[in-house]
């Protein structure tokens, strides 16, 4: 048999010529344009262009339904590295100060598939044991960070993070079913930030909110992680206001504006 063969795929060599068309093209494009320019059958590039809208390769203009131009995901994945190493270099200082003066671990999340993983982390002077190692990957119900990135996430991506979550019972406290998750999503939005009550770990919390960019998309969650105690009453909301000042000093750094 031999291995170097090309096997051709159908299904993705259409796909693949949809975000091509769509990423040359200096215009947004419809479906008909791409029937006409590619010639493929018009059920066919619909279901296409909506796979690829749910999973925010393409995005659909807001004042031009049926105008699809190249979404948010495919830029994070063409800059690959360069976008996680440009946002952990922006967000270092803060991140720094932040597990300073609040004398918790700081920790840098971001979404990765249907779950999150914390790609930067920053230290405090005498820091508790950790549970979560960088890189490592979590479920989004058993995180303060993987509960902002899904609810500020765009309504396609919140809808497929949704569709695809897997959830994992830690403690009593965790998160394990749909209804639940959404009614908490919802909670997150109304008060700006989320909460992990001994979800993961039993003795241990975190408080985290997310960090916007210019086109107001929610790209990380910059989150606070310590002992249940330092996470109850006066204590808290200290911790959430320096949590809420670093994050606004990294999505100003990505050019977030406060209007």
């Amino acid at each position: 048999m031999d291995n170097n063969k090309t096997v051709f795929v159908p299904a993705i060599d259409r796909a693949l010529d949809v975000l091509e068309m769509v990423a040359k093209s200096r215009q947004c494009v419809n479906i008909s344009e791409m029937v006409e320019k590619l010639g493929i059958p018009r059920t066919t590039v619909f279901r296409i262009v909506k796979q690829l809208v749910s999973r925010g390769y393409l995005s659909e203009l807001d004042d031009k339904p049926g105008n699809y131009h190249l979404g948010y995901e495919i830029f994070t994945l063409a800059s690959g590295m360069n976008f996680i190493n440009d946002l952990r270099e922006m967000s270092r200082s803060e991140m720094d100060k932040l597990a300073i003066e609040s004398k918790q671990v700081a920790q840098l999340g971001v979404l990765r598939d249907y779950n999150v993983t914390y790609i930067d982390q920053a230290m405090p002077p005498n820091p508790v044991l950790l549970y979560t190692s960088l890189y490592s990957v979590l479920p989004l119900n058993i995180s303060a960070a993987g509960k902002v990135l899904a609810a500020f996430a765009k309504p396609n991506v919140h809808d497929y993070l949704l569709k695809n979550i897997v959830f994992e019972k830690k403690t009593e406290n965790t998160i394990v079913n749909l209804d639940d998750f959404v009614q908490e999503l919802d909670k997150v939005r109304k008060q700006g930030y989320a909460e992990d009550d001994e979800e993961f770990s039993l003795g241990i919390g975190c408080l985290a909110v997310p960090v916007f960019d210019h086109n107001m998309n929610c790209v990380a969650a910059i989150g606070v992680t310590g002992g249940i105690g330092q996470y109850r009453g006066q204590q808290k909301e200290e911790i959430l206001k320096l949590l809420l000042k670093s994050a606004a000093a990294v999505s100003a750094k990505l050019g977030m504006t406060k209007d």
